[in-house]
């Protein structure tokens, strides 16, 4: 929640837009599924905080900003599950990607009054610059960030690696039927609107989406979290980023189906790492940090109209 609030801040939000935004995250599908996945929990609960301050340093071209991005991805995966993990720099890769693409935010003259009648004082990306990121800043600061991120998370990975050859499955690739496994089922796309239906599955485990699991059936985030994220891009049909941030969180959706579609099978097919784990529903947890970020940006645009 923490997270959630600092990004906010970040992005020019009000103080009341991130405490509506950041209850709906903490009471979402996936800390209320996979509260009992404690490796879950703690990938997932970084990620807010990587994006943070991976766009600091690339608004601002501060290497600070991306060493800190780095050392928090990392941090994270030293008790974080390595799909969450690895999927999460992805997603922070193609974050910057639509930062150099489609640009960056609001100058200061632009920020929308908070609460108390000023200025919000967002981080030094959302004062700094109002123009896009160029390729070579973007490039160095996911180096930078990745740099910094291996040798953080290199106790653990590279013993796994290296001490679990030979003893355990995670040290090696899946088989493609095991991989793509777990799906987020299609119909549990209702619990965008309520979180009843992943209550139903619990009861109704062997009738209900049965090729699921109970805990991977949820992506609720708070009716008004989906609203204000509907709002964002109603509000802003013309800002190419908001649009690249709503087409991740389709993508994410997309992968999440498992055998119902064909995009994580793709990936697996396609990028090596992804061999490495199963459970196709963790891809539904970007779609709520895509829809959270929107949620926020709609903040910002309802204070200014109001």
């Amino acid at each position: 929640g923490v997270g959630v609030l600092m990004l906010g801040r970040h992005l020019g939000a009000p103080p009341w837009g991130g405490c509506v935004v950041a209850l709906g995250f903490l009471f979402c599908g996936v800390y209320t599924g996979n509260a009992e996945h404690i490796s879950w929990v703690v990938a997932f609960s970084f990620m807010p905080l990587v994006l943070w301050r991976l766009d600091v340093a690339l608004l601002t071209g501060s290497p600070r900003g991306a060493v800190q991005a780095g050392a928090l991805w990392g941090l994270g995966a030293l008790a974080g599950h390595p799909s969450i993990i690895i999927l999460g720099g992805c997603y922070a890769a193609l974050w910057a990607v639509g930062r150099v693409l489609f640009g960056g935010v609001r100058r200061p003259t632009e920020d929308v009054p908070n609460a108390n009648g000023g200025v919000p004082r967002s981080s030094a990306g959302a004062t700094r610059l109002g123009r896009s990121p160029s390729v070579g800043l973007a490039l160095r600061t996911l180096a930078l960030m990745c740099a910094v991120g291996v040798v953080v998370l290199a106790p653990t990975y590279v013993s796994t690696l290296r001490d679990g050859a030979g003893v355990h499955s995670r040290s090696g690739p899946l088989p493609k039927s095991e991989a793509v496994t777990d799906e987020f089922p299609a119909g549990g796309l209702v619990t965008i609107a309520s979180a009843y239906p992943s209550r139903a599955k619990f009861y109704l485990r062997d009738v209900l989406w049965p090729q699921s699991d109970v805990s991977m059936v949820s992506i609720y985030a708070g009716v008004l979290v989906t609203v204000l994220a509907i709002f964002a891009l109603v509000a802003g049909m013309r800002d190419r980023w908001r649009w690249w941030i709503a087409g991740l969180a389709v993508l994410s959706l997309a992968c999440a189906m498992g055998d119902t579609l064909p995009f994580h099978g793709w990936l697996y097919d396609w990028f090596y790492p992804v061999r490495y784990f199963r459970h196709s529903a963790f891809f539904r947890l970007f779609y709520i940090i895509s829809v959270v970020v929107l949620a926020l940006i709609a903040t910002r645009d309802l204070a200014a109209a109001l």
